[in-house]
């Protein structure tokens, strides 16, 4: 199954995550955005890069995948993941033994978009996703604007598959937090470690309270 890892422009959180997964042999995509112009490049046998030109923020990647459906010719899914994420031999033993490949969510709500998803059921759900794009080279303020939005709308399109298909909320894994903020990619933004054991998965987070704070971070 394809690897799909969700970046912007200038961030250096993804080094980390596309060398775990260029270890393990796993077939990525990744896709940046904010990019000067919107380019693909053969990086290794296993990794090409996708540039794109709009800064959608944690649905950037879902959103260049519906505007560059070449991406995704002879794939029924794909697993996604955002650059603030690490992954160890787990994740590659769960993946390429996973045999149900319907659309699927990490964890429970929220799940930071994080999972299994169903080609069809991404080009069924199309006009609903590609709202939530930016503009290209968005300003600063149309970002902060955009992750509001992207805050609220989290998991948008797990919960837009398992309402059409009236089914309960499928989740891969439990989920444990280590809520001591800690700095791992920058002295400026501090995380927390969302924790999927069963899948070999961290994710780091920065927004684990924007909500109550009123703003929310966008650096690494």
């Amino acid at each position: 199954m394809l690897v799909v890892v969700n970046s912007h422009a200038g961030g250096t959180a993804a080094r980390t995550l596309l060398h775990q997964l260029g270890q393990l042999g796993m077939p990525t995509l990744h896709v940046s955005g904010g990019e000067k112009r919107t380019a693909w490049y053969n990086v290794s046998r296993t990794l090409q890069r996708l540039d794109v030109q709009h800064d959608s923020i944690d649905f950037t990647g879902i959103i260049a995948l519906l505007e560059h459906p070449q991406a995704l010719k002879n794939e029924e899914s794909f697993f996604y993941l955002h650059d603030t994420t690490t992954i160890d031999a787990l994740f590659h033993a769960r993946l390429t033994s996973l045999t149900y490949h319907g659309t699927c969510a990490l964890g429970k709500h929220p799940s930071n978009n994080i999972g299994v998803y169903r080609v069809s059921d991404l080009l069924q759900h199309r006009s609903r996703i590609l709202a939530m794009r930016s503009t290209s080279h968005p300003s600063a303020c149309e970002r902060l604007e955009i992750k509001r939005k992207g805050f609220d709308a989290e998991d948008v399109v797990f919960k837009l598959v398992f309402a059409h298909y009236r089914q309960e909320w499928c989740a891969l894994s439990a989920r444990s937090v280590l809520k001591t903020p800690s700095h791992f990619y920058s002295n400026t933004t501090k995380r927390i470690r969302l924790i999927y054991k069963d899948w070999g998965i961290v994710k780091y987070s920065a927004n684990w309270e924007g909500h109550r704070r009123g703003y929310y971070v966008l650096s690494e």
